[in-house]
């Protein structure tokens, strides 16, 4: 959400050349905030967000805060942190996955299912990367071993 709308009714998120007019929310009620649309919600309705638990908007975002959020240190502590494979962009664009418990490595080209442009800026051209699958329902998996679908 820009904040603005373009006036010949293109897409907001787009660049282009058509002048763009200042959007105007409504106001909302001190039980109330504004969501990440800028839709007014109330400060708790979290719950399709929360997996029907509890949760409060954040007002700089807009997006719910779950009560029930698990922490990292919950799900993965720093022992089995260390046994993750990691993955480092390489400077031709493919990837270097290593794996610390059998101390193997696997190079691999990007493929199809990669949104965006594989790119490291940096002179050593190993950068770390995290990588992200989504779910049918819109939810990230962090960590996700590539290739796998």
């Amino acid at each position: 959400m820009t904040g603005y709308d373009p006036t010949d009714g293109t897409r907001a998120d787009k660049d282009g050349f058509a002048d763009c007019e200042r959007q105007i929310f409504q106001r909302c009620t001190p039980e109330e905030t504004r969501d990440s649309n800028g839709k007014c919600r109330a400060k708790d309705d979290c719950a399709q967000a929360c997996d029907g638990g509890q949760g409060t908007i954040a007002e700089a975002f807009g997006t719910c805060v779950c009560d029930n959020t698990v922490t990292l240190n919950e799900v993965c502590n720093k022992e089995c942190l260390s046994t993750l494979p990691e993955s480092t962009f390489t400077s031709d664009g493919g990837v270097l996955l290593h794996d610390p418990v059998t101390n193997t490595t696997i190079y691999t080209k990007l493929g199809e299912s990669t949104i965006g442009t594989a790119a490291c800026a940096l002179p050593s051209g190993n950068c770390k990367i995290v990588t992200m699958r989504m779910s049918d329902n819109e939810k990230g998996d962090f960590n996700a071993v590539l290739g796998q679908p």
